[in-house]
């Protein structure tokens, strides 16, 4: 997991291996891996891993620009019928 979590945080890795050795004197290995996994967990929404590269970033942004887009219409409810056009209404 340890590796995983390493790769995936690239960008920043040597950062939390820093962190990570820190905690581990400090604490406990145990403790270290609840660290380091309680970060993974804060730098990741939904599917997206906030360290991944530009091109990810972008098209991620973009999808939930489109989702956020949708909702906001759902909710606010812009697509009201029009009146008369079906028989049921009066």
């Amino acid at each position: 997991m340890r590796q995983h979590i390493f790769t995936e945080l690239a960008p920043i890795a040597g950062d939390f291996a820093a962190r990570y050795v820190k905690t581990a004197e400090c604490s406990s290995f145990e403790q270290a891996n609840h660290v380091l996994i309680d970060i993974h967990n804060q730098l990741r929404i939904e599917d997206l891993n906030l360290c991944a590269d530009h091109e990810e970033l972008l098209n991620a942004a973009k999808r939930f620009a489109e989702n956020a887009i949708w909702r906001d219409i759902e909710q606010k409810n812009h697509w009201k019928p029009i009146q008369g056009i079906f028989p049921s209404q009066s």
